[in-house]
C-alpha cells in the first residue's frame, strides 16, 4: 500500500510546482497581436498616405473615399481626381493585411533595418485613415540582404512614436510604393467602352 500513496504524494509536489510555475513565469504566449496593426481594416480604411523618402511630393500616394450608410464608396486622389479602383482596393488590402506573428524588438536591434532608426526614419511611411476618425502611421523597410536571406527578406515595420519594430512578411514594399500615377485613371469619364453596332464604324 505504501506506493500507491508515494505516487499521489509525488504527483501533487509535481502539480503545485507546475502551478507555482505559471504563477511566478507566467502563461506562454502562443501568439502575439500588435494592437496597432489588428485596428487596420480593409473596409474601415478611409484615407491611404504613401510616402518615399527622395520622391517628389506629386508622387506620393494619397487616397481617399467617404462611407455612406457604413459602405465604402469609390476612391478618389487628393483633389478629386478619379482613380482606378481595382487597384486603390488593392493598396486598402495590402495595408490592411499587414499583420506579425513576432514579438517586437527594440529599433537598436541588429536585426533591424538602421533606416528605421531616429525620430524620422528615412524608409516608406504609410498612414491609414480609419473611419472612427483614428490613424495608424508606420514606417517599412526590408531587412538587409545576407546570404540566408536572399530571396525571403522580411519586411520590418515600426509604428509612428514607437521605440520597437515588428517583423512582417516578405516581399510587402512591392505592394506599396507605387507612385501616384499607377492610381491615376487616365480616362475622362468612367464607364464601359460601348458595344459595336452593326454597320457603323467606331
Amino acid at each position: 500500500m505504501r506506493l500507491p500513496w508515494a505516487s499521489l504524494i509525488v504527483v501533487s509536489a509535481l502539480a503545485a510546482a507546475g502551478g507555482l510555475l505559471v504563477v511566478l513565469v507566467g502563461k506562454p504566449r502562443v501568439e502575439n497581436r500588435h494592437s496597432g496593426l489588428d485596428a487596420l481594416k480593409a473596409a474601415d480604411i478611409v484615407g491611404i498616405v504613401v510616402r518615399l523618402p527622395g520622391r517628389g511630393e506629386t508622387e506620393n500616394v494619397e487616397l481617399e473615399r467617404s462611407l455612406k450608410d457604413g459602405k465604402p464608396g469609390a476612391w478618389t486622389m487628393k483633389g478629386g481626381w478619379p482613380v482606378r479602383q481595382e487597384e486603390a482596393n488593392s493598396l486598402a488590402e495590402s495595408v490592411a493585411s499587414l499583420r506579425t506573428r513576432f514579438l517586437p524588438v527594440p529599433v537598436a536591434d541588429a536585426v533591424v533595418p538602421p533606416v528605421l532608426r531616429g525620430e524620422k526614419p528615412e524608409a516608406i511611411s504609410v498612414e491609414a485613415k480609419l473611419a472612427s476618425g483614428a490613424a495608424v502611421s508606420l514606417w517599412l523597410a526590408d531587412a538587409e540582404s545576407t546570404e540566408d536571406n536572399a530571396f525571403t527578406r522580411p519586411t520590418w515595420a515600426r509604428l509612428s512614436g514607437e521605440s520597437q519594430a515588428v517583423r512582417l512578411a516578405p516581399g510587402l514594399i512591392p505592394r506599396l510604393n507605387q507612385p501616384s500615377d499607377f492610381y491615376l485613371q487616365r480616362r475622362i469619364f468612367s464607364g464601359r467602352k460601348p458595344e459595336k453596332s452593326a454597320g457603323v464604324p467606331r
